[in-house]
């Protein structure tokens, strides 16, 4: 495609149909249109270099964002889901029955029947660990179908004990290792299993797919026509109107399709369930419920490649913070070794990856240690984190954003778990900081979600409709109508009055973090003051961002804090003090992008998700 083609909307349309009232779901309300700003000299080489770059780089779990109201007409209330605790629960009461089940239905040798009798509770809640958690769209009778066909799976090599031994020669929890390898394809006629494989441990996830929805990805994927000679570099229209030099591997790379559609809504976790924290004093009354029309201090396009961004900064702590009981050495690393570790990692599989630096660092470690937080930070954003590519076209725009989502599951959700385990510690702190900058990342993968609505549903009707340059745009309509369809169901069943009531429990659970971290003392409670800060900002409340930002004790400091420190104390004009602050922070945001794109381009990361 040439440079002088255009086969896209306009910038304008685009933006329009981002905001068009949709008949399913959603309803957006008119964006404030953005101001022109004087931008400070010492800033303009860092801004511009940034449109030099051949494509925008998104941030997958460090986007912050500054969002707008959206109205979701629901259909009549519903009564709610359990709670995961007590999905869990019922699950593991259907396991135990199962093997119970199995223990006497005749055809189990006795001595195995005896000892599966026998067993304590203990036993098998270990034995209930290791095998795969269920999706829990799955009725309670093919559960426990599933649940008998394990077991019937996991006991078939068993050979009874000889002598005085018992006939399980091994914990019962053992025999369920060999469950994430089993087949699964053909449980049912109605519908299929998506296996997605826990990283840490042996067990997995399975998801129901419908035999129909299956078949669909597959009809859909036969349509796509490859091209014999994938090239290297493709031209598409950037979201500003630029024509922007696409790698080749990028645009033509293989996804996830059938596993994205299989989680579909359980990738949000407004459905799947925001993390357990301690309950804090919270600074959510300071925030409240913004007016629609409140002015944002991001003044631009909420939809701009130029995403603010919130880093753990790289800095030596001064003051500990409270030491968790732990009896692990203190990790001793410097920078240059740390950049080592990180390399040498990038190279795996992310699977393989969070495993290896799980044992190595995670588990070997003080959590407390300042330089396992830092590299674990730098783990996280280097080796974890991706980009990708802002086109105006929506539909690459809504699956680039929900591909993304997709794999931030598979790899952060393991980070989590350690955080709330460790979460007096610099490492789990610094781990909160990312889950709660994810928080806003999936508010902004809503956004592109709905804005690809209508595209999505033109492909599907006319796929041979040549407005739309999308590798595999077929698969990916249909991928983004089916997650975008469950979304709406599970936010119907969860009560939601409106979608700005789902964009608000995300706030609260972000302000949850940074409340539980500002508790602590020394650098995670400068780091949180940070962090909470640019919520503020991004909020349009400058003053609260100021004040909060003064806060922060002296000694702490990084380039971007000392030059907003210099803003705030150098100028007296509050609207030339807000207009400077703009402009340090997209100047950070700006050198941020540019180091992650190198490392991106350096390891060829996209060939290796």
């Amino acid at each position: 495609m040439d440079g002088g083609a255009n086969p896209y909307p306009s910038v304008d349309r685009v933006t329009e149909s981002m905001h068009k009232a949709s008949p399913e779901l959603f309803d957006f309300l008119k964006i404030p249109p953005a101001h022109k700003r004087r931008v400070p000299v010492g800033f303009r080489w860092l801004i511009r270099k940034t449109r030099n770059f051949s494509f925008f780089v998104f941030l997958s779990l460090v986007a912050h964002l500054a969002l707008f109201g959206i109205v979701i007409i629901l259909a009549p209330k519903g009564k709610g889901p359990p709670s995961p605790s007590a999905v869990q629960a019922r699950d593991f009461q259907m396991f135990r029955e199962s093997l119970q089940e199995f223990a006497v239905d005749g055809y189990t040798p006795q001595r195995l029947a005896n000892a599966l009798t026998a067993l304590t509770e203990k036993d098998i809640q270990e034995a209930f660990v290791k095998a795969p958690e269920l999706d829990d769209r799955l009725t309670e009778r093919e559960k426990t179908g599933l649940y008998k066909r394990m077991i019937a799976e996991a006991m078939a090599d068993f050979k009874e004990g000889a002598g005085e031994r018992s006939a399980l020669d091994l914990p019962l929890s053992q025999y369920f290792k060999s469950l994430r390898e089993m087949p699964l394809a053909d449980p049912s006629d109605d519908f299929s299993l998506v296996q997605i494989n826990n990283a840490l441990d042996e067990s997995a996830r399975l998801f129901r797919l419908s035999k129909e929805k299956a078949q669909t990805l597959e009809s859909l994927s036969l349509l796509t026509k490859e091209p014999k000679d994938r090239p290297r570099e493709v031209k598409l229209q950037g979201d500003e109107g630029y024509i922007l030099s696409v790698p080749g591997e990028y645009f033509y790379r293989d996804s996830p399709y059938l596993q994205i559609v299989a989680v579909g809504a359980k990738l949000f976790y407004v459905i799947k369930s925001f993390p357990e924290l301690p309950v804090t004093e919270t600074s959510q009354d300071k925030v409240g419920r913004l007016p629609q029309d409140a002015p944002k201090n991001l003044l631009r396009n909420e939809l701009s490649p130029y995403l603010n961004v919130v880093f753990i900064p790289s800095y030596r702590s001064y003051a500990p913070a409270p030491r968790p009981m732990t009896a692990l050495p203190s990790l001793a690393l410097p920078p240059e070794e740390a950049e080592q570790v990180l390399d040498g990692l990038v190279a795996l599989p992310v699977e393989e990856q969070v495993r290896m630096f799980n044992r190595d660092y995670l588990q070997t470690y003080d959590p407390d240690s300042p330089d396992l937080a830092l590299l674990t930070k730098a783990f996280i954003y280097k080796n974890l984190g991706m980009v990708f590519i802002l086109t105006n076209d929506p539909l690459s725009r809504g699956f680039d954003f929900l591909e993304e989502l997709y794999y931030d599951n598979l790899s952060f959700d393991e980070f989590v778990h350690y955080a709330l385990k460790n979460p007096g510690s610099r490492t789990g702190a610094a781990i909160l900081l990312c889950l709660a900058a994810s928080y806003e990342f999936e508010r902004r993968v809503i956004i592109a979600l709905d804005g690809s609505l209508d595209a999505a549903k033109q492909v599907l009707v006319n796929p041979s409709d040549d407005r739309f340059f999308v590798h595999n745009k077929n698969v990916k309509a249909y991928v983004l109508r089916e997650v975008y369809r469950d979304l709406a169901a599970e936010l119907r069943n969860r009560n939601f009055p409106s979608m700005g009531s789902v964009i608000q429990k995300y706030k609260d659970e972000q302000l949850k973090i940074y409340d539980l971290l500002m508790g602590m003392d020394g650098d995670v409670k400068c780091l949180a003051q940070y962090a909470l800060g640019r919520f503020y900002w991004d909020e349009g409340q400058a003053d609260l961002a100021q004040d909060t930002w003064k806060n922060i004790y002296p000694v702490f400091s990084n380039w971007t804090l000392t030059k907003i420190r210099q803003a705030m104390t150098d100028r007296r004009d509050p609207a030339r003090v807000i207009s400077e602050i703009g402009y340090i922070l997209d100047a950070e945001a700006a050198s941020d992008r540019t180091r992650l794109l190198e490392r991106i381009e350096k390891f060829n990361k996209w060939k290796k998700r």
